[in-house]
């Protein structure tokens, strides 16, 4: 292994790579997510937020104060859903989508190639 391998400046530029691929899952969760929220009025899926706590931790929510009904329109089934492809378990849904992606590798394979792009690009080493 090239002795820059452990250098500070690889490492930062892995964990940042890191950070920005989990961010990109994230996002892409809640672009699924999103797209299954019900809309009858719109105010649920407006009140969706991706919340950083630094680093890696991130939440994906939905509901405020004015939307306190979140939790019901994941966790039950309503009869009749005014917008076709939307239904409960949205959330759930989103996150089960990625899971299956992270199991077939398709994450670990974008993750490697966002870390490889930010150390050569750290290093300023030729792509």
């Amino acid at each position: 292994m090239p002795s820059w391998w452990n250098s500070q400046a690889v490492i930062d530029a892995a964990k940042e790579g890191l950070r920005e691929a989990s961010e990109d899952e994230m996002i892409f969760m809640g672009n699924t997510a999103q797209a299954r929220t019900p809309r009858k009025t719109g105010a649920l899926r407006n009140s969706a937020r991706l919340e950083s706590f630094g680093g890696m931790d991130m939440t994906l929510k939905y509901g405020n104060s004015k939307v306190d009904y979140a939790v019901i329109r994941e966790m039950v089934e309503a009869r009749h859903y005014t917008t076709t492809g939307t239904h409960s378990k949205y959330l759930t849904t989103g996150f089960l989508r990625v899971f299956g992606d992270m199991a077939s590798g398709r994450v670990n394979q974008t993750t490697f190639k966002r870390i490889e792009a930010k150390v050569r690009m750290r290093l300023k080493m030729p792509i």
